[in-house]
């Protein structure tokens, strides 16, 4: 099913990006910026 609540085309609705390997929350959303903007 592709996109049935959202209306689009994407597999799936959401993710869950757990950076593991981090020493602190400020790491941690460095991390998460990096991967959600490239």
């Amino acid at each position: 099913m592709k996109g049935v609540h959202s209306g689009n085309q994407k597999y799936f609705q959401e993710t869950m990006i757990a950076p593991v390997g981090v020493f602190s929350l400020t790491e941690a959303d460095k991390w998460v910026a990096r991967f959600t903007s490239s």
